[in-house]
């Protein structure tokens, strides 16, 4: 591995990415949006390197995905960018499957069962 991947592998904050990879950024905008940045970074790294561990790309490509990852945020935010889970489903639609609702529903059964006849 080479050194300048053991020193990335290093790095910690947001912060840290962007001053060992020499980009310019606004704190402000980097506070509000560090792990979204961070995401879009991966998900650009891994359209120049199949495997997505950044081994195979340059520094020079390291930098650049994370200049296009932070200017997209110069200009979004995190709903419409819709990096994680959370802001992927619509605007007041939640889904809760009868898979996830049963166990539970089987579990107080259960334990009112239990509750009963200890009252008895």
């Amino acid at each position: 591995m080479s050194r300048f991947l053991e020193d990335l592998r290093s790095l910690s904050s947001a912060e840290e990415f962007f001053s060992f990879l020499g980009v310019e950024f606004n704190p402000k905008v980097v506070q509000v949006n560090r792990l979204h940045i961070l995401k879009k970074y991966q998900t650009y790294l891994k359209a120049c390197d199949g495997e997505g561990n950044g081994e195979s790309v340059s520094r020079e490509t390291h930098k650049r995905c994370l200049e296009r990852a932070y200017a997209d945020f110069l200009t979004s935010d995190a709903r419409s960018e819709k990096l994680f889970k959370v802001f992927q489903s619509e605007a007041g639609k939640a889904f809760v499957g009868l898979d996830a609702i049963l166990p539970l529903a089987a579990a107080e059964c259960s334990e009112s069962k239990v509750n009963s006849s200890a009252e008895a």
